[in-house]
């Protein structure tokens, strides 16, 4: 407010300007403004009712103010500005009407707090001076073209200062925490009212007074907000800083250490320099004015004298061209396009083949053999020998010999798998799969090479063209072929591809060299490098078209670079063709570098230096040798690169068969130890033995091949005692008894009626004692003296016969503790 009294400003408040609009806004809708008033109003008073009714609309919803509403208040409070201003110069002009001396017109404006953020400082500079820094500048590079590499964009200048529509701008700079104090040191007198600060206006040194004193406080604002709100303004500085800077009317003042005083000084003296240094550019631009106006009348009478008249092209010229350089751009973007999509489908179906060679050869590999057969019929021929044979020299001879009978069946079906495996990998290698796919590959970068000098052709025919229609000579190239610009009569209809030239105009026309003259005979066709690698026009078809290869499997695609293909694998497969391809366009290309392509002597025999035409024609031959060269670089790699990644899985495959095999003879000889260690064990071969996927050998002892021998009983002790028979004498005298009493009697008599003669049983025992363990030691020993006592005992009626079962109870109960006892 100081300084708008000082030097007559006006202060602009963006939250007072926004209450007026909504006022008014109000008014309008509750009807205290008529339409009739409404429309008498200036432009600022109208403009403040919409922007106000806008604002209205947005804070009934429950929104915010849009910036933009903000922006327009402050422009709006600007022109009101202006509309006084203009009614005070038009009362102060007329005689009869009476102006207050007080009143003076405002020289400037002030805002307060505005803009807050970039986005707020750029709406309102936009309104102010139409600078729209998100707006885009069209520049020549936005017209580059695609096949012509354009110059380098030049970095912005930033020495450059945008003109503004503000004069300056301030920024008072304050530390954290110097925000913090000077908001949190403020007092308030409830009584008088008095406002005071603890570091700038201390209260008076009055105990009552400091007693009283509160801390004025906004529900709406709260203290403990204010750090968060310090930050967020940090933040929003930063990008406002940045944004006036490129204007120049940015300008510090740090207040750390400043008091109010101090600092409306230092803002004072900033003010006072800009109004210098406006003062002091309007007289500069009024003097500049005035000699140039002076300059303007000196000149006045000399003849005018016009500098000389620059060509230019025809319009029906200039679309000949412009549709000539679009048809190349198009051509060049869709023919490259197709290439790469077709690298990309090659290179997907070099993984595929490769990994499909991989499988099928491990399936090869690991395929069923007739080992098992044979290892099972010797398995059965070396068990078929009896068990005592196995000890016998002769047959262990025989069984080493059938060992190595077996040893020779298995490496020879080994060897043999080996054969084949190697024969397999053999028809992989030469198949002719490989030299389609880097015949393919050469036709997709000899398609590109072809692509370079389609362009180079079209910017040379371009080139000479225009430089034509500069200097009046007669039409070059395309514009001769389309008889445009006052051309021949032998028009040739539509060159728009430039690819319809007859067969012989294009031998005749290609790659002609020059005159003397410097100006060589050209061909409205390009060089036709294709030529090399498709094998002639027999089988070529129009770019884009595809010929389908019968000699391939439908399901091995081929690369499909300009869409043409040749039969079978004799395009270019062995040799490298994109090096030919490529040493056929550089020699077509020679003729127009420097050396062969030079000026034209000069009429007075002087040096002739080189003309725009020829340096433009040299940059375009170097720019497609130079592009051309790094195609053939890259081919190259491509070549490799594909032979390589072949190379390392046919190294692969070849190991497989290595490995594979030493592990089939690595069983096979598994097999013959473990025969032969049967052999000397001379044992049978009990269990089966399984080759399971030809490299492991697999014995399996569930599955028997021999019954195994019984298993012998386990030997019973019976204890032996002197005077007692035990459980197997006694049944061994029972079976006795019962045999002696079968043939003494004639018969087999049950167990109750067998009996025998007293004779007889007296022979039994006497036997028996001279046997060593059918009777006790006692019984044997006593024998001659106690059988007699036996006999008597066992018939004492004297009947000459004792029965079977009277006799072994006896014999059962004899012994320790019982009637008897020897």
């Amino acid at each position: 407010w100081r300084l708008a009294d000082r030097y007559a400003l006006k202060v602009l408040s963006a939250e007072a300007l926004l209450s007026e609009a909504i006022e008014k806004a109000a008014g309008i809708q509750y009807g205290r403004i008529t339409q009739q008033q409404f429309e008498r109003g200036t432009w600022s008073s109208k403009e403040l009712t919409r922007l106000g009714q806008k604002a209205l609309s947005k804070l009934n919803r429950g929104g915010e103010v849009d910036d933009d509403v903000y922006a327009g208040l402050v422009i709006a409070g600007i022109h009101r500005i202006k509309e006084a201003n203009d009614l005070l110069a038009e009362r102060q002009a007329d005689p009869d009407a009476s102006v207050d001396s007080q009143h003076i017109a405002s020289q400037g404006w002030v805002v307060e707090d505005f803009p807050g953020t970039a986005a707020q400082a750029a709406l309102f500079e936009k309104l102010l001076s139409g600078y729209d820094g998100a707006a885009h500048v069209a520049t020549r590079w936005d017209r580059a073209s695609e096949l012509a590499e354009p110059r380098a964009k030049p970095p912005r200048d930033t020495s450059k200062l945008v003109p503004s529509g503000i004069d300056l701008v301030l920024y008072v700079e304050a530390d954290q925490d110097a925000v913090l104090r000077r908001n949190l040191g403020r007092r308030t007198d409830p009584e008088t009212d008095t406002a005071y600060h603890l570091d700038t206006n201390r209260p008076p040194y009055d105990v009552v007074c400091k007693e009283r004193l509160l801390v004025p406080t906004n529900p709406s604002n709260p203290s403990f907000h204010l750090s968060f709100q310090v930050a967020a303004h940090d933040v929003a500085a930063d990008e406002l800083k940045q944004f006036f800077g490129q204007f120049g009317t940015l300008h510090l003042v740090n207040s750390n250490n400043l008091t109010a005083e101090g600092l409306f000084a230092a803002v004072n003296s900033i003010v006072h320099h800009q109004i210098d240094k406006r003062v002091q550019d309007e007289t500069t631009a009024a003097a500049a004015d005035a000699e140039a106006a002076e300059a303007a009348a000196a000149v006045a009478d000399e003849p005018l004298v016009l500098p000389p008249a620059v060509a230019k092209l025809s319009e029906p010229l200039a679309v000949v061209l412009a549709r000539m350089w679009g048809t190349a751009e198009t051509h060049f973007r869709n023919g490259a396009c197709k290439v790469f999509r077709a690298l990309r489908e090659e290179r997907a179906l070099v993984s595929i083949h490769l990994m499909d060679v991989r499988v099928q050869f491990d399936d090869f590999l690991r395929r069923p053999d007739d080992k098992q057969p044979k290892l099972s019929a010797f398995l059965q021929a070396f068990n078929s020998l009896p068990e005592d044979m196995r000890f016998d020299d002769n047959t262990k001879a025989e069984l080493h010999l059938r060992s190595e009978e077996l040893r020779h069946d298995l490496w020879l079906e080994t060897e043999e798998r080996e054969a084949a495996a190697r024969a397999r990998l053999v028809a992989i290698r030469g198949d002719g799969w490989l030299e389609q796919r880097l015949a393919s590959l050469e036709r997709n970068f000899s398609f590109l090479i072809q692509l370079e000098m389609d362009r180079f052709n079209t910017s040379l025919n371009m080139l000479l063209d225009y430089n034509s229609a500069l200097t009046g000579d007669a039409p070059e190239g395309m514009l001769e072929e389309l008889a445009v610009e006052g051309g021949g009569d032998d028009a040739a209809g539509d060159k728009k591809s430039g690819k319809k030239g007859g067969k012989d105009d294009k031998k005749t026309k290609k790659g002609s060299a020059g005159p003397a003259d410097g100006t060589p005979g050209r061909s409205a066709l390009p060089v036709d490098v294709l030529s090399y690698v498709l094998g002639g026009g027999g089988d070529v078809k129009e770019k884009g078209g595809k010929k389908a290869d019968k000699k391939k499997d439908k399901k091995d695609k081929k690369g499909k670079g300009d869409g043409r293909e040749t039969p079978g694998s004799d395009a270019g497969g062995g040799d490298d063709n994109i090096t030919a391809v490529a040493a056929e366009a550089t020699t077509a290309l020679a003729q127009w570098l420097p050396e062969a392509f030079l000026p034209p002597a000069a009429e007075d025999g002087a040096e002739a230096g080189p003309s725009g035409l020829h340096e433009a024609i040299w940059v375009q031959a170097a720019l497609a040798t130079s592009r051309i060269g790094r195609l053939t670089a890259k081919g190259g790699v491509a070549r490799m690169l594909l032979r390589s990644d072949v190379g390392v899985v046919y190294d692969e495959l070849d190991q497989w068969i290595g490995t594979r095999i030493g592990e089939e003879l690595s069983v096979c000889e598994r097999v013959i130890d473990l025969s032969q260690q049967a052999v000397e064990d001379q044992v049978a071969l009990t269990s089966d033995w399984v080759i399971d996927d030809g490299v492991t050998l697999t014995i399996n002892p569930s599955r028997v091949l021999l019954e195994p021998p019984p298993t012998p009983p386990t030997p019973v002790v019976v204890p032996l005692d002197a005077r007692t028979l035990n459980n197997v004498q006694l049944e061994g005298l029972h079976t006795s008894l019962q045999s002696a009493s079968a043939a003494e009697m004639g018969y087999a008599a049950t167990a109750d009626e067998a009996a025998l003669s007293v004779g007889s049983l007296s022979g039994l025992l006497m036997r028996a004692a001279a046997a060593d363990t059918e009777l006790p030691k006692e019984w044997c020993a006593q024998a001659d003296t106690q059988f007699a006592r036996v006999c008597e005992l066992l018939d004492p009626d004297d009947t000459g016969f004792v029965l079977v079962s009277k006799a072994m109870s006896f014999f059962a109960n004899s012994g320790a503790g019982s009637d008897w006892a020897w």
